[in-house]
């Protein structure tokens, strides 16, 4: 198989195991179970907060910021609505601009917008997944920037000891 090929395969399987786990979220959202949601959120709270292993003030800040128990709370209860939804987003969307490079703030911003865009047109819910996606795509990338930088850190580190 061509590499052409190979990659076009792979990412034609990563977008029905995609697909599958958002029909299996959006199909527990109907039957009001939001443990699936609940966790991708706290996995989600959980990445940011290990962009900064070393400052436990951060955080916590982030962790009362996107409080998974205020969440999960108002979920249950039916009282979570696109103004609580873009909140949390937009905690998440705070937390990218001040961990990632400068280079992507303009590209956070306009995926910010384009989500509350969408959000005011066909609420949260159709939403979801594009905005989850795309800040795990964010936090994926502020992760790989965080590891190379720690990597040339010690290789200078190192440098320095010879």
């Amino acid at each position: 198989m061509s590499e052409d090929k190979e990659k076009n395969f792979l990412m034609h399987i990563r977008e029905i195991a995609k697909n599958a786990f958002w029909d299996k979220i959006y199909k527990e959202l109907d039957e009001n179970n939001f443990d699936s949601i609940i966790s991708l959120v706290t996995d989600l709270s959980t990445r940011l907060t290990n962009l900064v292993p070393n400052n436990n003030k951060v955080q916590e800040e982030i962790r009362q910021e996107i409080d998974i128990d205020l969440i999960k709370q108002q979920l249950e209860n039916g009282a979570f609505e696109s103004d609580d939804f873009l909140r949390m987003f937009d905690c998440f969307c705070k937390w990218l601009l001040h961990l990632s490079s400068p280079a992507w703030d303009s590209s956070t911003k306009r995926f910010r917008n384009s989500i509350h865009e969408g959000v005011k047109e066909i609420g949260y819910v159709k939403m979801l997944k594009y905005a989850m996606d795309g800040l795990n795509d964010g936090i994926m990338i502020t992760e790989y920037e965080v590891e190379e930088f720690y990597k040339k850190e010690k290789e200078r580190q190192e440098e320095n000891k010879i």
